[in-house]
């Protein structure tokens, strides 16, 4: 009995298939490629997909650094005054200049590019909870990715799932804080 074959599709006439997230972003994010030469070879397979006039038109792209939130910057300042704070951020390297571009101040920064391997890993959060020098178990932190938290707490972390700065704020006046509530 011969096997019924699927119909074909008909090729697209108009467009083509580009793969937006390359393994590239990756490689960028554990520190094996630079910001850079991410961004670099990004807009190389845009042009590649769509003509170099392309390139044109990403200076947005890679002008656009975010807007923080000024509300979680003072509360920042609030929090560091009464204990480090520091940042595990899946990043490039170009967290650092961000960073210091919106004058926003931790006391550790830990791009996963700088460490090498990033999140969920529990060892991206060995690593920073060694490099501000204490034990995890003594530690709070905060991510809006539940997997994030689940594999922080895997390792001892009082780690809490990010939904607001007012819960944020709650979750921090409950473990002994001296911070103004937050609505």
């Amino acid at each position: 009995m011969p096997r019924s074959r699927k119909p074909r599709r008909p090729a697209r006439r108009h467009s083509r298939p580009l793969r937006l997230r390359p393994p590239s972003y990756r490689l960028a994010r554990v520190g094996l490629l630079t910001d850079q030469e991410w961004a670099d070879g990004v807009a190389d397979r845009l042009a590649a997909a769509f003509g170099s006039q392309v390139r044109q038109h990403l200076a947005p792209w890679r002008e656009d650094r975010g807007t923080p939130s000024p509300d979680m910057v003072t509360l920042l300042a609030e929090i560091r005054a009464h204990v480090p704070v520091g940042v595990l951020s899946n990043s490039t390297d170009a967290l650092h200049k961000d960073l210091s571009h919106h004058g926003i101040v931790f006391d550790s920064e830990f791009p996963s590019a700088d460490l090498g391997v990033d999140k969920p890993s529990p060892l991206a959060f060995r690593i920073a909870a060694q490099h501000m020098g204490h034990a995890p178990d003594t530690m709070a932190y905060f991510d809006d990715e539940p997997t994030f938290v689940t594999a922080a707490r895997s390792i001892g972390l009082d780690a809490h799932l990010f939904t607001g700065s007012a819960d944020f704020t709650r979750t921090l006046i409950r473990s002994g804080l001296p911070l103004a509530a937050r609505a």
